[in-house]
């Protein structure tokens, strides 16, 4: 009983070396299409994947039986396989999926320019003005609308006959240059001064309103 020698060495994605008793021979291709180039000559597969159907035709190199070419040049030297490994390489390049497929950018979606707040000018005017004060009754809500330029450090002063509770905070003016302080009014009726200041760098404005309380 007779031994069989076959290894085949991958060079390359779809293209392999194949060792055997019979000699070096180079194979490529894709799924469904092969080329084998050996010292036999080239034999093209071509079939149908999944259905078992194929044909193969050879052409070129010495016949089965004999082992001397034929003259004319019919066998396949190294010269060839040469040409015809650097044919299938590039046939393989162009035509055989890649091991990991399309490779996706590093950054397919592009990321939006994040938008810097304005920063706060110091140089405009400061514009201070208050909206009109209704007269309201005991423990309402009481709602003053104040406008100024946009950074600007405001705070009330609203005494105790005008609230309940603890005053209103000091805040910083939006970018819209307007805000509403809300606070409950006080729990007796009077008539109070309500002062708001503001202050943009250098700039400090300060005004008064009356507060009815019924």
């Amino acid at each position: 009983m007779g031994f069989r020698l076959f290894r085949r060495i991958r060079i390359a994605p779809g293209l392999s070396v194949n060792l055997s008793k019979g000699g070096l021979s180079l194979s490529g291709g894709v799924r469904g299409a092969r080329v084998t180039v050996g010292r036999r000559g080239v034999r093209r597969t071509v079939g149908l994947p999944g259905t078992g159907v194929s044909y193969t035709e050879t052409s070129g190199g010495s016949g089965a039986d004999s082992g001397a070419q034929t003259p004319g040049g019919g066998g396949v030297g190294c010269g060839t396989i040469l040409l015809a490994l650097l044919a299938l390489g590039l046939i393989v390049q162009q035509c055989a999926p890649s091991n990991g497929g399309s490779r996706p950018s590093s950054d397919p979606t592009p990321k939006p320019t994040p938008i810097a707040s304005p920063t706060p000018d110091a140089d405009v005017p400061l514009a201070l003005s208050v909206g009109p004060l209704a007269a309201v009754k005991r423990g309402a809500d009481v709602s003053l609308e104040i406008s100024a330029a946009y950074g600007s450090a405001c705070e009330l002063g609203v005494p105790l006959a005008a609230r309940t509770g603890e005053a209103p905070q000091p805040f910083e003016m939006l970018e819209s240059g307007t805000a509403t302080v809300t606070w409950p009014a006080g729990a007796k009726a009077a008539s109070s001064v309500i002062t708001v200041v503001c202050t943009l760098g250098d700039q400090r404005e300060a005004l008064e309103i009356i507060l009815v309380v019924r």
